[in-house]
């Protein structure tokens, strides 16, 4: 996948909302990607996370957006086990 510089828009983040926006750029070009981010409280102790990553330029990004934000679900999924109530 390679080098992936991110940035935050500290000007849309929300701490409250559990809401962010951040910019990943590619490694050869520094072409932005979009990436939204937010948390949803499902009730009863429970949560999920909503990502929606897309290109600036260009119709396809060949499924690097898609490989980034597989690979951080992983790794959220191997930080934060899943706790049997």
């Amino acid at each position: 996948m390679g080098v992936v510089w991110l940035a935050r828009d500290e000007t849309l983040k929300d701490d409250v909302a559990l809401y962010d926006n951040l910019v990943a750029r590619s490694a050869l070009f520094r072409f932005p990607d979009l990436i939204a981010l937010r948390c949803l409280d499902l009730g009863k102790g429970r949560s999920s996370l909503a990502v929606y990553a897309r290109s600036v330029y260009g119709h396809s990004d060949l499924g690097v957006n898609r490989a980034r934000t597989m690979a951080w679900v992983r790794e959220v999924e191997e930080t934060f086990k899943p706790v049997s109530p």
